[in-house]
């Protein structure tokens, strides 16, 4: 739950520039956390736009250690940027190699420190982390922030009740509080009795802490732990209120109501804080809105709300908007995919399947490669193709069969129903002339096609063996001996005898075929 939470955020500022020393350069990664944070927090990467600002508090160093030539430096952001990727993704270990190759390259590079300790944190080793937040401050010395958290990691190696006075004495103290509130947040996160009343002493006493706006960020961190109590989260919510009604309109106020009232259900109150902290940025002349992937997150969770309650309908249009506001978010095209199918699956229950053909094909759409509702897909397009047959639209049940198939092959029954299928459409074809060879070019290669569908659903099938091998050859004798197409008669009549091998009539047939080719090389 530390302020790990807000590493995506912060990375166009933590990159160097060329010139730039590497102490300074580095020295707003000491942003990125405080100690005492729990491995869970390190994978939640997202979450809190809070510490952006808070990031915005960093300061430079003032000694420099390397001056970055512009290679220097694209070589080293890619270091940073493979560290944060690898925290990012949950891969501690090699998170902690590239980190070690950061102080290879630069034993001095106070970031690549302060990102040591926070990982020995998340180990448990404590000890070693205290070595690296020393070593953070002393490379980086003017960085508030380092010296910080190396004040921090100190106090948390005390027991808890040592860490949560000190904690409350520091809150107290107007030019500490913000400290106090960063290392009561990290004892909340090692202990579990105490939470809750941690939790709550924050956010009670926010408002008479008289902090700069942007510390507010802090509080965001209640809002992201699932460990937070309903009672804690409505009294974050009164204070948010009461801080929005006595202060002028700030973003990240709304923003953090807006995500505390999620929390609590109130997915309408909790649109409309969203909408007023896009309002303030939309007001403000910003190219961009951090609140509307929490506003969408809103809408998508409002939407889960009205699946679980059978609102399908519902459900689909608030999906629309969260995929409106953030279109390349992908847990959200999921989610719309999968509220998709849900009600492509209550059409087929109404009866009304051309709807719930129309929200599979949209779903099948935005899950891409995405196998996740293969199943689900295919048993919804099964059913529609079994009513398709009983109404005799053979083709229509067919292509929903196809579909099914597609999605999962081992649907009982599937299988057969689709081969049945395939030799009923090829017997229709037959249907219509009196012998096989008056059917023209077109019909013979849709028969092929047919029997050759079935044949690939069961090549152990002898019936359907000798049927492909039949229509094989007879259409080979059309092209051969009616349109002169020798070329193309001997691929066909070849596929005849390599599932026949042993048969003279289709071995000679394939023979006269090549001799002819051979002699008109053009036909």
């Amino acid at each position: 739950m530390s302020s790990l939470s807000s590493i995506g955020s912060l990375l166009p500022s933590i990159l160097v520039t060329p010139g730039q020393k590497s102490a300074g350069g580095n020295s707003l990664l000491s942003t990125l956390a405080t100690p005492g944070a729990k491995a869970t927090d390190v994978v939640n990467l997202s979450s809190s736009i809070g510490n952006a600002f808070l990031a915005g508090q960093a300061q430079l160093a003032n000694q420099p250690v390397q001056i970055y030539s512009q290679k220097q430096a694209d070589q080293y952001n890619q270091m940073v940027q493979d560290v944060l990727d690898e925290m990012n993704s949950g891969d501690l270990a090699g998170a902690k190699e590239k980190t070690q190759a950061l102080l290879k390259r630069d034993y001095r590079d106070a970031t690549a420190h302060h990102l040591s300790a926070r990982l020995a944190d998340v180990e448990g080793d404590h000890q070693g982390a205290l070595a690296h937040y020393e070593a953070a401050a002393q490379n980086d010395p003017g960085n508030t922030r380092f010296q910080e958290d190396l004040d921090n990691a100190r106090i948390l190696l005390r027991s808890d009740a040592q860490v949560l006075n000190t904690g409350l004495q520091l809150v107290r103290d107007r030019n500490e509080a913000l400290r106090g509130i960063r290392l009561l947040l990290s004892l909340a996160d090692r202990t579990d009795g105490s939470k809750s009343d941690i939790y709550q002493s924050i956010a009670k006493g926010f408002n008479t802490l008289d902090l700069p706006v942007q510390e507010m960020g802090a509080l965001g961190e209640i809002v992201d732990d699932p460990e937070a109590t309903t009672e804690d989260l409505q009294t974050l919510e009164s204070a948010m209120q009461e801080f929005i009604n006595n202060n002028e309109p700030v973003g990240l106020a709304y923003s953090i109501l807006g995500r505390t009232q999620q929390r609590l259900g109130k997915f309408q109150e909790a649109l409309q804080s969203l909408e007023k902290a896009s309002d303030i940025v939309q007001a403000a002349g910003l190219t961009e809105n951090p609140y509307i992937t929490e506003e969408a997150n809103i809408y998508a969770s409002y939407g889960q709300q009205k699946l679980a309650e059978g609102q399908y309908t519902t459900a689909v249009q608030y999906f629309e908007e969260a995929k409106a506001l953030d279109p390349t978010n992908e847990d959200i095209k999921f989610g719309l995919a999968a509220v998709k199918v849900q009600l492509a699956k209550d059409y087929i229950n109404k009866g009304l399947d051309l709807k719930a053909r129309s929200m599979l094909g949209q779903a099948t759409a935005l899950l891409g490669d995405d196998e996740s509702l293969d199943k689900e897909i295919g048993q919804a397009y099964y059913r529609l193709g079994l009513r398709a047959r009983a109404k005799g639209m053979d083709e229509t049940a067919t292509l929903d069969f196809e579909r099914a198939y597609d999605r999962d092959p081992k649907i009982s029954g599937l299988k057969q129903d689709l081969a049945d299928l395939y030799v009923g459409s090829a017997n229709e074809i037959l249907s219509t002339v009196g012998d096989i060879s008056e059917l023209d070019k077109g019909d013979f290669e849709d028969l092929v096609d047919y029997y050759q569908k079935a044949f690939d659903l069961f090549s152990t099938r002898s019936d359907y063996r000798q049927q492909l091998g039949w229509a094989l050859d007879e259409y080979g004798q059309k092209l051969m001996n009616t349109y002169e197409k020798y070329g193309e008669a001997v691929d066909v009549l070849k596929r005849a005898t390599e599932l026949y091998p042993d048969n003279p009539d289709y071995q000679a047939h394939y023979q006269q075929a090549l001799q002819l080719h051979l002699d008109n090389p053009d036909q």
